[in-house]
This record gives structure tokens, C-alpha cells and sequence, in this order.
């Protein structure tokens, strides 16, 4: 008897614990209250601020509001100012790739070891968007070192060239070596690999697209 008590006891909770469920609408608010803008870019060293390496400018947007035209803000003021020596410059918008990058239309060469300020003032916004890095030295990766790659072997910066690493071979054959130039110390290294497959529709996409897990016969 205690027993079947408990276990209408316990089943009548789990039943108003759904009604409240049901019940109540949502409660969390949007996650973005106002906009918020970002600002991203990478300063190369012995480059210019240019459309393979521009400044970008985006706003937050609900999911339901959501306009990939609102995305980027195209009409910002951008100062670039070495700190080292005292020159500033700006950067223009360009439409490019259907994204809005910021460009140095001058084309001022970015020094290495310089300190960089960036100060970005978006109509209507009071505050400044200011950020500062110093730029490092390039490195440089050797592709065949030694020269002694086979023809058709090793890894090309040509995204014509179809070389091939074997997977056992890449750490005796083919060692990755990067060039420091003077610069002396630790240095953090990120790469991604990936190991060429033959087609198949038996291969899986790492993400689902458009209901799909295995790629089509029809798109080999």
C-alpha cells in the first residue's frame, strides 16, 4: 500500500512538473540586448591592409531580424597609427567576396616588431573601438628544405599544384620547416591536416547538409 502511494505520489509530480512545463512560455531573454559590434582583422607584417588582409566590421543581429545586408557596417571611421613612428592612416570600405572590408587604399607596408593602435568610430555610437598589438616577425615555411623532394611530392603555397604526401612518410620525408629569419625564441605552431580519400558515398560529412550525411553519386 505505502509502495502504490509513493508511486502515485511521485507520477502526480511528474504530471504537474509537464503542466508547468507546457504552461509557461519563454522565459529567457534575447541574447543580445542592443547591438554590439566586432571588430576583427590580422596585421601582417612587410604587407598592406589589403582585401587578403582587410579589417572587419560586423553588428549582432537577432536570429528572427537577422539581414545578411545589415551584417557588416559599412560606413565606420578607421584610423591605423604606428606608435613607433607617429604615422596614421585610414581605411576605406570596398564591397568584396559580398563582405564589406576596410583596405588601406595607400597601401603603407605594416613593420614588423612596430606597435599598432587601431581606433575604429561608428555613427551614432559615443564610445571609441580601440584596440593595440605589436606586429611579429614573418616566418616563413620551406616547402622542400633540403631539395630533395621527388617531383610531384611534398606540399605546395600553388593551389594549382596537386602534390602528395604519403601519411607515413610525412614526419622522415617531408618535415615541416619554417623559417624564423633572425628572430630567435619559442614560437607556437597551429596547423590543420587532412588526408585526401578517395570518393565514395560511403564518406560522412563532418556536418549535415540539407538532410544529408553521404555525398550524392551524381556530384563525383
Amino acid at each position: 500500500m505505502v509502495k502504490q502511494v509513493i508511486k502515485i505520489v511521485m507520477l502526480s509530480v511528474i504530471l504537474l512538473s509537464c503542466l508547468f512545463i507546457i504552461s509557461c512560455d519563454n522565459t529567457s531573454g534575447p541574447r543580445f540586448k542592443g547591438e554590439v559590434f566586432t571588430v576583427a582583422g590580422v596585421l601582417m607584417a612587410d604587407k598592406p591592409i589589403s582585401l587578403s588582409y582587410p579589417i572587419y566590421i560586423t553588428r549582432s543581429s537577432s536570429i528572427e531580424e537577422f539581414d545578411p545586408l545589415e551584417l557588416f557596417v559599412w560606413d565606420a571611421e578607421i584610423l591605423i597609427k604606428d606608435l613607433d613612428t607617429g604615422e596614421t592612416f585610414s581605411l576605406t570600405p570596398s564591397l568584396h567576396e559580398f563582405k564589406i572590408k576596410y583596405i588601406d587604399l595607400a597601401e603603407h607596408i605594416i613593420q614588423p616588431e612596430h606597435h599598432y593602435r587601431l581606433e575604429v568610430q561608428i555613427p551614432g555610437m559615443d564610445s571609441l573601438i580601440w584596440a593595440e598589438t605589436t606586429v611579429p616577425q614573418r616566418v616563413e615555411l620551406k616547402p622542400d628544405p633540403y631539395g630533395t623532394n621527388p617531383p610531384g611530392t611534398g606540399y605546395s603555397f600553388d593551389p594549382e599544384t596537386t602534390n602528395i604526401i604519403p601519411f607515413n612518410q610525412i614526419d622522415t620525408n617531408y618535415p615541416l620547416v619554417v623559417s624564423t629569419g633572425n628572430t630567435l625564441g619559442i614560437f607556437n605552431l597551429w596547423i590543420e591536416t587532412y588526408c585526401m580519400e578517395e570518393f565514395s558515398t560511403n564518406l560522412e560529412y563532418t556536418n549535415q547538409l540539407l538532410q544529408e550525411m553521404h555525398p550524392s553519386a551524381n556530384i563525383e
